[in-house]
């Protein structure tokens, strides 16, 4: 009898080299302890106990934000500043200040966007596209960009940006805060 529930405790049911004792899902073949865990799946693929979310998942400051119209960049280089905050849940939110180019509107003006909206993950568990709306200038703000964790951890993103009745060309670079 001993030796049927020795044999019964070292069973590996789903052959993944891990027994009952240590598997925390002996039928499947893919979890296991220090399995790769795909972010936001809702499974448990390394037995750690919980589902890894995305890389890009949190807080971002914002290092640079531009815009240009064609050719012409719009933004005073190195006046902007802000916060970017992706939630596990894909809610977005962007609060992003800059100074309009005082060459192309006679004077300083701030701009202020205050955004929200939401994230879809992409191919690689470090990209997505965000889409954000708000109002500023008294007109609806729309920007839509595909981002992307690098190595040294930076949101590099790139895409448009509809204000001021224009659509422009944007790019954003932010660090984690």
């Amino acid at each position: 009898m001993l030796a049927l529930l020795l044999l019964a405790c070292a069973t590996d049911a789903d052959y993944d080299g891990f027994t009952a004792k240590d598997d925390c899902d002996d039928s499947d073949p893919y979890t296991y302890p220090g399995a790769p865990d795909d972010p936001a799946d809702g499974i448990d693929a390394d037995c750690d106990g919980k589902d890894p979310d995305h890389a890009f998942v949190g807080g971002w400051e914002v290092e640079t934000f531009t815009a240009n119209y064609s050719s012409f960049a719009l933004l005073v280089p190195g006046s902007e500043e802000g916060e970017l905050e992706i939630g596990a849940d894909m809610l977005v939110t962007a609060d992003i200040s800059a100074m309009l180019d005082p060459d192309l509107v006679g004077g300083t003006f701030p701009i202020d966007l205050a955004l929200a909206g939401d994230a879809s993950p992409l191919a690689g568990p470090a990209a997505l596209d965000i889409y954000l709306d708000g109002e500023a200038f008294g007109e609806d703000v729309f920007m839509d960009m595909a981002c992307a964790v690098t190595e040294d951890d930076t949101l590099e993103c790139l895409g448009n940006l509809k204000a001021l009745d224009a659509g422009l060309n944007a790019a954003a670079t932010f660090t984690r805060q």
